[in-house]
Formats: structure tokens, sequence, C-alpha cells
């Protein structure tokens, strides 16, 4: 009876497995899942115009060309949006790249690649104009696109063309490596070049390493945001420079390597977040050397060899906001040449540097001044310090050193209306009261 019930069972999946079997060979949604097109349900069994599977098309050739030829296919039955699966790539030569992935496409609308892991050796810069487009690696040290030893171009990515408008697009970079090779070649490891004003660049949780000059320049308004970004191996360069002004802002950045600056900003109302700089850097972050900087904020900085963060009197920088600096194994956490102050704290909570002032001195001499505030009350090595602070009593007596830098005011918090609180100065000869 058992042995019955058994091989009942068996003829049942037998029948069910051959019936399967026949639909498969015969249904023409699930032919044209074959052709690339991932299967999804419907009513039935369809493929997925909207998910391309490239390793179905144009087997020969490298990576790179087996991607363009399913990006072609899309965009021949005018599929924008549409998503090309190249994990499944897998060309005889390994995976290269002559040429970037779209090369030779028009391509009307925008798309996206996945990438495999894996070393992608590619000869040529990627750059990325128009359309939109988004690189996506299976992560940071599994998908790596390295330089060759025979690689052309300045940069492994260039995202935009330089042009600013509303129909020029670049490139959003997202979960993978990028690997100069110490190539002398490789300037850049991402170029920003140019954005649209609706449709941004960002980069994403992105290693660049071994790069001979700077691992991302960023002179594209309007782009970003850049987050979870590591450089190293960057030589006698910097990490980042932005000459853009009106970016989405780095938030969460880590840079090693050696330099004069790991980071250089030198474009206005933007924001710098999140840093953690090696100590090979003399400055971690410097500000205006290369042009003038107003309205912009750098928010928990740490590192860096002499100081983490270095305003310079090159240009002029204005309304600049340093909240939360420490300077780790550096010698100062704040240089401002602007005002000629050092702050040797290890850490700063709050520095503003305001607006530029002119002033009339003595013999009728022009110079000019900043507003400016910090929590810093000055260290006894500390230079150009000044702070306004506040008590329930009067100061009396001497002030100077880390106590109360020359020029500091004191406020009195407590009072009667016949012996008010009071304002006092920091002088050489001591406490004065203003009023």
């Amino acid at each position: 009876m058992k042995l019955a019930k058994r091989l009942g069972v068996s003829k049942v999946l037998f029948a069910t497995s051959m019936a399967l079997w026949s639909w498969l060979a015969v249904s023409p949604s699930f032919a044209s899942a074959q052709k690339g097109y991932n299967a999804v349900w419907n009513s039935s069994l369809q493929g997925s115009s909207a998910f391309i599977d490239a390793s179905a098309y144009n087997s020969s050739g490298d990576f790179c060309q087996q991607v363009s030829a399913a990006l072609a296919q899309a965009f021949t039955q005018s599929l924008p949006g549409v998503v090309i699966d190249g994990r499944g790539v897998q060309p005889s030569g390994g995976y290269t790249c002559a040429n970037p992935p779209g090369y030779g496409v028009s391509a009307p609308g925008t798309w996206t690649v996945l990438l495999p892991a894996g070393i992608i050796s590619i000869s040529n810069g990627w750059t990325f104009t128009t359309p939109k487009v988004k690189l996506v690696g299976e992560g940071v040290g599994l998908t790596t696109l390295q330089a060759a030893s025979s690689f052309t171009g300045s940069a492994l990515i260039v995202s935009g063309s330089g042009t600013i408008c509303a129909s020029c697009y670049g490139a959003d970079v997202q979960d993978l490596t990028l690997d100069g090779g110490n190539n002398s070649s490789v300037l850049y490891g991402i170029n920003v070049a140019g954005s649209g004003s609706s449709s941004p660049n960002s980069v994403q949780r992105v290693s660049i390493t071994n790069v001979e000059g700077t691992g991302m320049l960023i002179s594209a308004p309007a782009s970003g945001p850049y987050s979870d970004i590591t450089v190293s191996g960057v030589n006698t360069s910097v990490c980042v420079q932005i000459t853009a002004s009106g970016t989405l802002g780095i938030h969460g950045l880590t840079c090693s390597g050696s330099g004069s600056a790991a980071v250089r900003l030198d474009g206005s109302s933007n924001f710098i977040g999140d840093v953690s700089i090696a100590s090979g850097f003399t400055d971690g972050i410097l500000v205006g050397a290369g042009s003038t900087v107003s309205g912009s904020v750098l928010f928990n900085i740490t590192g860096g060899g002499t100081n983490t963060i270095h305003v310079s009197s090159t240009n002029t920088v204005t309304d600049l906001s340093v909240m939360g600096a420490t300077k780790g194994s550096a010698t100062h956490s704040l240089q401002d040449d602007a005002t000629s102050t050092t702050l040797t704290d290890a850490n700063v909570g709050i520095y503003v540097l305001g607006s530029a002032i002119t002033l009339v001195g003595s013999g009728g001499s022009v110079f000019t001044a900043h507003s400016r505030f910090t929590t810093s009350s000055g260290g006894t090595s500390d230079t150009g310090v000044t702070t306004w602070a506040v008590g329930n009593s009067s100061p009396v007596g001497g002030c100077s050193g880390s106590a109360a830098p020359i020029g500091s005011l004191f406020s009195t918090t407590t009072g009667t209306p016949s012996s008010p609180p009071s304002l006092s100065v920091c002088k050489s000869s001591g406490w004065t009261t203003v009023y």
C-alpha cells in the first residue's frame, strides 16, 4: 500500500515537472526574459523591460561593450529609466573596458548600471554628460574600477561636461572603489565638472585610492550630496577640493595620505561635516587659499598635522562658521590668518568669522577688522583670542593668559536698580568697568 502511494506521488511530480518544462519552452513571455529581460509576474511570467540582464547580449567584446549592447537594445524600444544588470556578465578576457558603458549609444533617457564584484580595468576615463547615469557597485572593496597601465585621460570618472544648465547631467556614483593604480596620468579620482539644476550629481559610499593628484574635484554648483567618502594613498596633493559654490555638501569624509592640505575649500555656501584627517597633511581643511569664500559651515572636523582648520588671508573669507573642531595630534585646532588668531584648544565648540569691517585708525590710517565670536577662552600660547564671558559678580585685578586675554569682555548678570549689572573690559592694567 505504501509503495503504491509512493509511486502515485512520483507520477504526479513527474507529470507536473514535464508540464512546467513544456510551458517554459513554448512561453513567448519567458523567451523574452531569456533575451535579457528579468522575469516578473503579472498574471503570467513576463519579461520586465525596466530591468535588463546584460549577460544575454553580445557575448563578444569587453565588459562595457556588453553593457552598451544591452543599453542600445533598451533605447531602441524607448525604455528610459532602464536598469542594466551587469553583474552576470563574464567576458572571456576578464573585466576590462576600453571605453565607458554607454559609449557610442544615443541615450534619450536616464539609466542605471549595476556593476559586478571584482576589478574592472579601464583604459580610458569614464565620462558622463547626458542623460543622467547612475553607477552602482556591490560595495567598497568589492567593486573596483582600476586604471590600466595604458590609461589615458585625467580622471577615472568625469561627471558632467562643465556646463551648468537644466538639461545638463552627469553621474551618481555609489558603492564602489576607484583605484588610480599610482598611474601618473590619473590626476583625479572623480572630477565633478557639471550638473543640471534639477538633477544634481552625487557620490555616496565610495573609496578613492592611489591617485597621484586630487581624490575628488568638485566644480559643479548644486551638485551632491557627497557622503561616506574615503580617500587614501593621495600623494602630495589633496583628498577633496571644492571650487563650486552652493553644493549639497560633504557629509562624511576620511582622508589619509600626505600633502599641504587634505581638503581645500575655495567656494562659497558649502557644508563640510564629519571629517577625519590623518596627520600627514599640514592643514586639515584650508579655506580661501584659492578664491573668496563666504557663508560656509565646517562641522565636526578632526585631525591634521599642524592645523585642523586653516583660514587663509590670501583671499577674503567671511561668514565662516566652525562648529566642533578637534585637533587630535595637530598643533593647532584652528589658525585664522585674517585675524592673526591661533587656537590650541583640544576641542573648539564654536568659531565664527563674520564680515569684514573697514575702520579708521590713528593718524587717519584705514584698516580692516572682522566681526568674530568663539567659545574658546584661549590658552597661554594662543594669539589673537578674545572672548565674552558672563558671571554673577564683577571681576577685579589683573587679567592675562588663559584666564581672559586682553580685549575680552565680561558681563555681570546680577545686580539691583541702585547697582545694576556691569560690563568690564580686560586691559593691560587689569579689569576696567565700562559702565
